[in-house]
């Protein structure tokens, strides 16, 4: 092509490390989406029992005398 190596090799080391954090910022974003299914489906509902569920209990205790 015309060019020497050594530039060709200079360019493509200087935009790998920009590439790479391009590569892992877009994972990260998709992070979050990829974590709704589970917080809602799973952790949320876990998480509603082990703290209204004692409330429960006793509001069904008061009510039921």
């Amino acid at each position: 092509m015309g060019t020497s190596i050594a530039r060709v090799l200079r360019v493509r080391s200087e935009t790998m490390p920009k590439e790479r954090i391009q590569h892992v910022e877009e994972m990260a974003a998709k992070t979050s989406v990829k974590l709704a299914f589970p917080l809602v489906f799973f952790i949320f509902p876990a998480l509603f029992v082990v703290t209204l569920g004692p409330a429960g209990l006793m509001m069904m205790h008061a009510f039921s005398k």
